[in-house]
């Protein structure tokens, strides 16, 4: 009998291992980084009608997995505003993506899919970035200069120049050939509703601004406020996006953001008769949410979130 039973044993522990070389290996999965560039296909997400009812707009991070054919079989927004996500996410799902190999083996890529979507310009966008430069020292992330200047009136071609000529003291990532950045303004300027960041993604990061650039646009913001000086309501709405824009700047500092957030209340209290009601609205919700600060970086991250809405608003 015992000889029988080892010879059992033997036999189940054989059949456990040719059961277990059988079982199909799990393909590895590498991380691929941003993947707009590396796509075969990367459809547009549409402009959801309830986020341009809101002026809605900015960046929007889909991580996603891809399989070892190239398909996209998860996809997750893990930034950007909460109604332009499910948008980008859906369109995530239709890319599609070259094998990728490892060792000549097919393999999973996570990664990551970044759409910026661009909204109606209001005269509180304007001055929201350019103060936001002014305080900052460099511009907002995903926005270039040369990208603000081709969303600037027709016929500001001065302010347009002033923008278009400014230079910073490194660039993040290699300076982007003329001809993208120009492709990039013009589709902008055609209005699409978005662009997709893949390779051209130097157009929208930029390093500091050099010292001279700086004065150019604390110059260029005191010439706005004259050019609009005789138009009440959007200098009016102008002052609210450079207050806004002080405010997400300074936001780490507590005197300075006690100080915006006094300027965000008399704006408030001093808009024209004819002015969006919803604005007054939101610049008075925005200053009641900044008294009772918690200094948190989540919290400074949803008062800089709130700052950007506001100046989204249409006049």
């Amino acid at each position: 009998m015992k000889p029988l039973g080892t010879f059992l044993m033997a036999i189940l522990i054989l059949s456990g291992l040719a059961s277990a070389q059988t079982e199909p290996v799990k393909p590895r999965t590498i991380s691929g980084g941003v993947l707009n560039g590396k796509a075969t296909s990367l459809p547009k997400p549409p402009y959801p009608p309830a986020a341009r009812a809101v002026n809605a707009e900015g960046p929007v991070t889909v991580q996603v997995l891809i399989d070892e054919q190239g398909s996209v079989i998860s996809a997750n927004a893990v930034s950007g505003h909460p109604l332009l996500r499910a948008a980008a996410m859906e369109a995530a799902k239709g890319a599609t993506f070259s094998p990728t190999l490892l060792q000549g083996e097919p393999v999973e890529v996570t990664g990551v899919i970044t759409y910026n979507f661009v909204g109606t310009v209001t005269m509180a966008s304007i001055g929201y970035e350019i103060a936001f430069a002014e305080r900052s020292g460099a511009f907002t992330q995903y926005l270039h200069p040369r990208s603000l200047a081709a969303r600037l009136p027709e016929d500001w071609a001065d302010e347009r120049s002033v923008l278009e000529g400014l230079t910073f003291e490194q660039s993040e990532v290699p300076a982007v050939k003329v001809e993208e950045a120009k492709t990039a303004i013009a589709e902008s300027r055609e209005g699409s509703k978005f662009t997709v960041i893949g390779d051209s993604s130097a157009i929208y990061k930029t390093g500091k601004l050099t010292s001279s650039s700086l004065e150019s646009v604390r110059q260029l913001q005191q010439n706005v406020r004259a050019k609009l000086v005789a138009d009440q309501k959007n200098e009016w709405h102008f002052r609210v996006g450079t207050t806004l824009g002080n405010f997400a700047a300074e936001i780490s500092d507590s005197n300075k953001t006690s100080l915006n957030v006094a300027e965000i209340e008399q704006l408030a209290a001093t808009a024209p008769g004819n002015s969006n009601p919803n604005i007054v609205a939101a610049l008075t919700k925005l200053a009641d949410l900044a008294k009772p600060r918690d200094g948190s970086t989540e919290a400074r991250h949803l008062l800089v979130e709130a700052a950007q809405n506001v100046k989204n608003i249409r006049l």
